[in-house]
């Protein structure tokens, strides 16, 4: 029920794998990977549907890869919707990615 957005810079090596409906919910996860690591970003309106907990984001994050452990966790909002990014990489690569999502505004 809402516009998706993607990052216009990624970690170099990584691509779209997927993208995915959070069944139950309006949430939509988008999946990239470089072949070995996985850096997942979740989007979900702020529409006061039935959105994700924190513990739900682990759960769908690491699905695809069960020797990740852990990972930088980066989430944020604007106006529309929230937003997590979840990837064993550097915050500041996540904050790059962050920040192309904010700058197609």
């Amino acid at each position: 029920d809402f516009e998706l957005k993607s990052p216009s810079w990624l970690h170099p090596g990584y691509k779209l794998d997927q993208i995915r409906k959070i069944e139950g919910h309006n949430t939509l996860q988008l999946l990239y990977t470089n072949g070995i690591n996985s850096i997942s970003l979740f989007e979900q309106s702020l529409d006061g549907q039935r959105g994700l907990r924190p513990k739900d984001f682990r759960e769908y994050a690491v699905y695809r890869n069960k020797e990740q452990v852990g990972g930088t966790i980066l989430a944020w909002r604007d106006e529309d919707l929230s937003y997590v990014l979840i990837g064993n990489i550097k915050m500041s690569q996540l904050m790059d990615m962050a920040q192309s999502i904010n700058a197609m505004k």
